[in-house]
């Protein structure tokens, strides 16, 4: 997931919709773009979600990508920040990944 290291979101843009079961998150190359805005060159975009928990532990709105770890046991998805946060989404078995 090289193509997402390093990469900023805010975490007021993360959309975790149940209906669809999808996860999203608005990724960009710097950390600030017109108004502190991150700019998007991205989406991370995870199936079959059931679950978002996030949590700005760092409390800058912000943040960036470290690695991801996947945990097939407990069917969770835990997104590394750079800085202090909590990002995890619970997935079904059948979850997808993709960059968009």
């Amino acid at each position: 997931m090289d193509e997402i290291h390093d990469r900023y979101f805010h975490f007021d843009d993360i959309v975790f919709d149940s209906d669809s079961a999808e996860c999203k998150l608005f990724l960009g190359e710097k950390k600030k773009g017109l108004f502190g805005k991150v700019v998007v060159t991205k989406i991370l975009k995870i199936t079959s979600a059931t679950h978002c928990h996030c949590s700005d532990i760092s409390r800058t709105g912000q943040n960036s990508i470290n690695e991801v770890h996947i945990d097939l046991d407990k069917s969770v998805i835990n997104i590394e920040c750079n800085a202090p946060a909590e990002l995890k989404i619970s997935v079904h078995p059948n979850f997808e990944i993709s960059i968009e």
